[in-house]
């Protein structure tokens, strides 16, 4: 056998066993990726489950979103409808006041005339006993009348601030509810505590009040107080609350809406929960 011979034989040899090789390795790669197929398919099917969990839970979500948002909106329609309502009886009152006063101007006003008559009758009393008996009936009937006039002034007087406190919390319940509406609770809680930071202590040291109630508006805690416009106690002014029996202070109110005898104002201080009716309510401890 002659040296090429030899040669190609080798490099037959050298060729199969190289082939041999690669088919091996190509069978087990093959393998390979088949079972990393396998498991991408099953990662992609379950990535595609979960995506579609997702996109259900966000519908859901939304849905919940509009339905809060519808209800809040109806309640809002509510309060403003019994704002609405609130207002016409006030105009209602008013006007009745208005016609009482005129009633009374006008009794008055035959009252002074009733007098006048009175003074002549008098010059003449040997004439007009009988006028004078008859002018007596009439005044005392005017008196009456003016009475009664004067307490119809009085209950409509009353029934008028009682709509007008009314109407105010309503007016704040619907700002508070607004808040909640558009800004949420980090924005009702931002917006509390701007309003205790831009809070100015009264200006006259020497008012001196008590808490006459105590309720919630909107979650948050407020009181009414004995001290309004007459005592130069502004909306913004912010008193100190301190216990009624032991000096001690309790916190301080914010007044949010003011009255002539009155105010309203918002709670706040280190013990809050403590404060109660008869409490009192000063401009400096």
């Amino acid at each position: 056998m002659s040296a090429l011979t030899k040669t190609f034989v080798i490099l037959h040899v050298v060729m199969s066993m190289l082939l041999s090789a690669g088919i091996i390795v190509f069978v087990n790669r093959v393998e390979n990726f088949s079972t990393n197929n396998k498991t991408l398919d099953t990662q992609r099917k379950v990535a595609e489950s979960r995506a579609n969990e997702a996109v259900a839970e966000l519908a859901a979500v939304r849905s919940n979103m509009q339905g809060v948002q519808q209800a809040a909106q109806s309640q809002i329609a509510r309060i403003q409808a019994d704002l609405t309502a609130r207002d016409k009886e006030i105009l209602d009152l008013r006007t009745q006041v208005a016609e009482a006063q005129q009633q009374l101007a006008s009794d008055k006003a035959a009252l002074a005339s009733t007098s006048e008559a009175l003074k002549v009758a008098q010059n003449n009393q040997g004439t007009l006993q009988g006028q004078l008996a008859d002018i007596r009936t009439t005044h005392d009937k005017l008196m009456q009348q003016y009475t009664e006039a004067n307490l119809s002034i009085n209950d409509l007087t009353n029934r008028l601030s009682q709509t007008e406190r009314q109407r105010r919390d309503l007016a704040e319940q619907l700002a508070a509810l607004g808040d909640q509406n558009t800004g949420g609770g980090r924005a009702r809680t931002g917006a509390g505590e701007a309003g205790q930071a831009g809070a100015r202590m009264a200006p006259r040291q020497d008012v001196n009040g008590v808490i006459r109630d105590r309720r919630p508006i909107a979650g948050i805690p407020h009181a009414t107080i004995s001290l309004g416009t007459e005592d130069a106690i502004n909306k913004g002014d912010r008193l100190i609350v301190v216990d009624r029996r032991t000096g001690d202070f309790l916190g301080y109110v914010d007044i949010t809406s003011t009255d002539v005898q009155e105010s309203v104002g918002r709670l706040s201080g280190p013990r809050i929960n403590d404060i109660k009716p008869d409490d009192e309510v000063r401009a400096r401890l």
